[in-house]
């Protein structure tokens, strides 16, 4: 008889299993980002400041690596972390004023509503 439950608690898990997996085609995180062109004025620690305004920017990642000298013009992306105290995180850059693309908002999904 304690088999016979242990297996009916396992089939119990599967199916649930089973039918939360066409949920996760739907699941999606999104971040706001903003971008700001500006003038390298101060590189230090892996941060940027851009024309002297006192405003840091820091990698999102260890992967963005960030190899800028003071006097470049560059366009940067990031978005604002507020897990602790707010910091900007750059998700991506490029040389030259106003060089990257605004991101397009996601589009919501007509069936989930």
């Amino acid at each position: 008889m304690f088999s016979r439950n242990k297996v009916t608690f396992h089939s119990y898990i599967l199916l649930i299993c089973l039918c939360l997996i066409p949920l996760h085609g739907y699941a999606g995180i999104y971040i706001e980002t903003e971008l700001v062109s500006g003038t390298v004025t101060s590189v230090r620690d892996g941060a940027i400041e851009l024309d002297g305004n006192g405003i840091s920017y820091y990698p999102a990642s260890q992967r963005i690596e960030v190899d800028l000298k003071i006097g470049s013009v560059v366009t940067l992306r990031y978005y604002v972390d507020n897990s602790g105290e707010p910091v900007n995180k750059i998700v991506e850059y490029a040389l030259g004023r106003d060089s990257l693309a605004q991101w397009e908002p996601p589009v919501e999904d007509k069936e989930l509503n």
